[in-house]
């Protein structure tokens, strides 16, 4: 019985882990968009013709070096995600794992087109793309995408855990260790590129099968999406269902240019390349729906819990609020004032699934047309304001009002009717919600959180493995009975997940990073080595 609770706990860990690692290319992603958004929207004729101080040589070539510097994330995504994977997974010798990762995305490919040539299946240039074929880093080789990467990096993974510290004998002892993670991997990719080929229709099929459900679904294949990546959200995994829409044949395929693309987000950032017109079926998935919500629902949601505190407590929580308002309409990142009626009311949070997956719906009946990844003010300006009327960006206010009402009236009214127990509404709240509301300045002055939050976890000796996505600490700890959950929201946590008996989140903001980093010295001081 022991035995499957530790296996169901390493299941857990490795979906939460796979799903971080996605955030690091996509980080780079989201930022190089940022960037050949601005490059595409001062670059159009349409821009030109109401600026014309931009129709200059030297500013429009400025202008296409930015956009070119944007696009290199696009180009190069799978052979980031083989490296981020591997190098996000394990917790020894990362570089070395990073590198593996590089070498086996090559080596597969290289494989995958000795079988294409040996087998007379290569195609020819005029038909590549029709075959399914493309060039991958100078190798002709299938057209995966994605996936292609995240094969290599899922593979890699499993050979450094296995092979990492290996001892071989002592004429070949040089090759041991992390020497041989490479080795391996050069030998197993190589072999994995020859299988490839021969089943890769059934991934294919896979895929598809899940993009034509989400297809099937009509107008609430978005509502379906939008509300799932919320649900999955308190587990940490909707990472993986948001790469796989974004970056796979189930989120739509393409032809543009003469290459074929798949994924909502890379046709998105594709058409933008290009200068194509955009494809709400693409954006649909992507920023616009989210913006009801991230930039209008959830500001509603923390003016809802201002107005419904005691008005001597009003004062102590404004700067939890404001920073939490803040980090939802700039950045997307939402999980700062999501938690703060997550625990306290999951049927709330039942309906602001609903209503972001409802955003996601109505924003694409309207027919707008703004991508990339984040849904806050940002993504609105650059890929919906600067773009163009066609983006149809005004009716993303007009939705948003109407969303701020919705979630003010309902959030209001449930904290009064249910006496919610939201921050700043009851005595013992009130020195919680002070501590909440000053954890982000103290974070960077005051490293006793750390020390806390270190105590609270029940000390390093309860520690297996310690890591962090965008806002939270993710653990693997020996004994849920040494948590002490109130010092943990007393010290600035602003929830605690607890997924099994082994798994835990703690959601301390976006300074996570910070704290992780305390942690890992406090740690280290007292003699003990976890993994992370």
């Amino acid at each position: 019985m022991k035995t499957k609770a530790r296996s169901s706990s390493k299941g857990w860990e490795f979906f939460q882990g796979l799903g971080k690692t996605f955030m690091l290319p996509v980080a780079l992603l989201a930022f190089m968009g940022l960037l050949l958004g601005i490059g595409s929207s001062f670059t159009s004729p349409t821009t030109i013709e109401n600026l014309p101080f931009l129709d200059h040589k030297v500013i429009q070539v400025f202008l296409r070096f930015i956009s070119m510097v944007g696009g290199f994330a696009f180009t190069y995504l799978p052979l980031l995600f083989a490296m981020a994977i591997p190098l996000g997974l394990v917790r020894y010798e990362k570089g070395v794992a990073a590198f593996s990762g590089l070498i086996g995305y090559v080596i597969m490919h290289l494989s995958i087109n000795f079988y294409l040539v040996e087998t007379d299946r290569i195609a020819n240039a005029d038909v590549m793309r029709q075959e399914g074929q493309g060039m991958v880093l100078g190798i002709q080789s299938l057209e995966m995408g994605v996936l292609g990467g995240i094969i290599a990096g899922l593979i890699v993974y499993f050979l450094h855990q296995r092979f990492y510290n290996i001892k071989l004998p002592q004429a070949f002892a040089f090759f041991g260790g992390a020497r041989f993670v490479p080795i391996i991997t050069a030998i197993i990719l190589s072999i994995v590129g020859i299988i490839i080929p021969i089943i890769w229709p059934f991934f294919t099929m896979i895929i598809n099968g899940i993009g034509s459900a989400i297809k099937g679904a009509g107008v609430f294949g978005p509502f379906l999406f939008g509300a799932g990546e919320r649900l999955l959200l308190p587990f940490g995994l909707h990472h993986i269902l948001v790469a796989m829409i974004r970056f796979t044949e189930a989120g739509g395929t393409a032809v543009i240019n003469g290459d074929t693309v798949s994924g909502a987000l890379n046709i998105f950032y594709a058409e933008l390349k290009n200068g194509s017109p955009i494809s709400a079926s693409a954006t649909a998935f992507l920023s616009q729906g989210k913006m009801p919500t991230f930039m209008f629902g959830l500001p509603a949601v923390a003016l809802a819990i201002y107005h419904t505190a005691k008005p001597k407590n009003r004062k102590k929580i404004k700067g939890l609020l404001i920073s939490g308002v803040i980090a939802t309409f700039v950045t997307g990142i939402t999980e700062p004032i999501e938690f703060l009626f997550l625990f306290l009311a999951p049927a709330l949070y039942g309906i602001h699934v609903i209503l972001t997956g409802l955003g996601f719906m109505v924003m694409a009946l309207l027919g707008t047309k703004i991508g990339n990844t984040d849904g806050g003010i940002l993504d609105f300006l650059i890929f919906g304001v600067l773009q163009g009327t066609y983006t149809k960006w005004y009716l993303v206010l007009v939705i948003g009002v109407i969303w701020f009402a919705i979630y003010y009236s309902v959030f209001r009214y449930a904290i009064i009717k249910f006496n919610l127990k939201t921050p700043g509404r009851e005595i013992e709240e009130e020195q919680e919600s002070s501590d909440l509301a000053t954890s982000e300045s103290e974070s960077n002055s005051d490293n006793n959180q750390a020390a806390k939050l270190l105590d609270a976890l029940g000390g390093p000796e309860n520690i297996q493995s310690l890591d962090n996505c965008i806002t939270r600490l993710r653990l693997v700890i020996d004994s849920l009975e040494k948590i002490d959950e109130p010092a943990l929201k007393k010290n600035g946590a602003l929830g605690v997940i607890k997924l099994d008996d082994h798994n835990i989140q703690v959601v301390i903001g976006t300074h996570v990073n910070h704290v992780r980093l305390e942690m890992d010295h406090l740690i280290e001081s007292k003699g003990y080595k976890i993994s992370g």
